[in-house]
């Protein structure tokens, strides 16, 4: 099928919203009417349309266009409730438009599924073509999101504590290579939970500067780290991070223990 011009997409978004079939089609007047074109310039437009079977047309009084029975079935849902505000039928376009409408609404796309399996895993184009093609869309909003994040830093940064208590530990014992190996596999955590941070520092707790002594002390700990003062390092892993990890996830718990009372 060729890429549609920009008015053939809007007049697959008429036909979508009108909910255009065969006993209710809509015609070359219509169309024209609403995109302000002549209808004669509408039927020169439907053509290409006609010809890849993306809509279907009624001949005679009371006639006029419709979509396909495979097209005119696929739904789009968002959070359950089913998105009739029309898309263009070129399949990236129309991700891109849905994706920007959850944006506008101050959301986040958390999970997408075509046909009750996850986007990433289907042939969007193989799936479209069935005749009950359905696009669920789950979303929620950036505190949503952060507050799943808490609880599972709640959940993983005591495990990120204990490992960095043992590499400093290790360093203590002489046995610096075991530690350096232990450290490098807390380094993505370190750094995750610095994310985290900042987020909460935007979205919960706002104005709050969590993120700034938090990195403040992750830049002292990897300035040790490429000086090779092992002493050092054990210092700050002792002394700042994990005390610092112990206070958030401390502080964390009770804040979403707030938040299930309220």
């Amino acid at each position: 099928m060729k890429k549609l011009t920009s008015l053939q997409q809007e007049i697959v978004n008429i036909l979508v919203k009108c909910d255009a079939d065969y006993a209710r089609p809509v015609n070359s007047r219509e169309l024209g009417e609403t995109l302000r074109v002549s209808p004669s310039y509408i039927r020169e437009q439907v053509k290409d349309l006609l010809e890849s079977k993306l809509i279907s047309v009624r001949r005679g009084p009371g006639g006029g266009y419709f979509l396909n029975q495979r097209w005119k079935k696929m739904k789009v849902f968002i959070d359950g409730k089913e998105y009739k505000k029309g898309y263009s039928n070129d399949i990236s376009k129309a991700f891109n438009e849905l994706e920007k409408f959850v944006i506008t609404s101050n959301k986040i796309i958390k999970e997408m599924k075509i046909n009750g399996l996850p986007y990433d895993s289907v042939n969007l184009q193989e799936e479209l073509k069935k005749a009950d093609a359905i696009i669920e869309i789950e979303t929620q909003t950036p505190e949503e999101l952060i507050l799943e994040s808490m609880e599972t830093a709640v959940e993983y940064l005591p495990r990120l504590e204990n490992g960095l208590k043992q590499v400093s530990e290790l360093i203590q014992k002489g046995e610096d290579g075991e530690a350096i190996s232990l450290f490098i596999t807390s380094i993505d955590g370190l750094e995750w939970f610095g994310t985290i941070l900042t987020h909460i520092d935007r979205w919960v707790v706002k104005g709050e500067k969590h993120s700034e002594e938090y990195n403040s002390k992750l830049r002292e700990l990897l300035n040790a780290w490429e000086n090779q003062d092992m002493v050092l390092i054990s210092d700050i892993l002792e002394y700042e991070i994990c005390p610092f990890l112990n206070k958030s996830r401390i502080a964390i718990e009770n804040f979403l223990e707030g938040e299930k009372n309220n």
